[in-house]
């Protein structure tokens, strides 16, 4: 699964109709069905609030067990939205963050 979002940056004085925005993009996996995801302020293990992506999924585990992961996004970040498959305009992000 891939997590994709927007960032804002200042156009360059030179190209003034260019598009401000720079694509970002994560992949994760998760092992079993998707039951929820939302965005936003979130306390991780260690108690420290991260902005992010908050994952809910049920365990293949034979005893089914909820699990959640949070995956950690820029505070700036907009148009954050979860797909099974990454659209082409990201792939560059995704290849750069690597």
């Amino acid at each position: 699964m891939f997590i994709t979002y927007d960032l804002q940056q200042a156009p360059e004085a030179n190209q003034p109709s260019a598009d401000p925005r720079l694509r970002g993009a994560k992949e994760f996996q998760i092992h079993g069905p998707l039951l929820k995801w939302e965005v936003g302020t979130f306390e991780n293990p260690s108690g420290v609030n991260i902005y992010g992506v908050k994952v809910n999924y049920r365990d293949h585990d034979p005893g089914g067990a909820l699990r959640t992961t949070l995956i950690q996004v820029p505070a700036n970040a907009r148009n954050v939205t979860l797909r099974e498959e990454l659209p082409a305009e990201y792939r560059t992000a995704l290849d750069s963050a690597a």
